[in-house]
């Protein structure tokens, strides 16, 4: 069964449906990295969250782009765990 897909995203629908059926919701990501989904919306408003895509009105995140947001927050001691970029603060 095809999925509706709204207009207007840039990719055909081909590609849509790919994506859709690699890609992982806002609540999914979320508990992929650990994370509540209202963090993960602010982290996207702020733009310092994993690399997320719009198809029309949903939000989906690719597994790999979660997989490298984690790689980058990884820390080998809590004392570099103090000292975030002005990228990384939320306030």
């Amino acid at each position: 069964m095809l999925k509706f897909l709204p207009p207007r995203t840039g990719m055909n629908r081909n590609m849509e449906l790919a994506m859709m059926d690699e890609a992982l919701d806002t609540s999914a990501a979320a508990r992929f990295v650990g994370l509540s989904p209202s963090y993960m919306c602010r982290l996207r408003v702020l733009g310092v969250g994993p690399e997320f895509h719009k198809l029309g009105r949903r939000v989906v995140y690719q597994r790999d782009a979660l997989e490298a947001y984690l790689a980058a927050h990884r820390r080998n001691s809590t004392a570099e765990a103090g000292r975030l970029s002005e990228q990384d603060e939320v306030t």
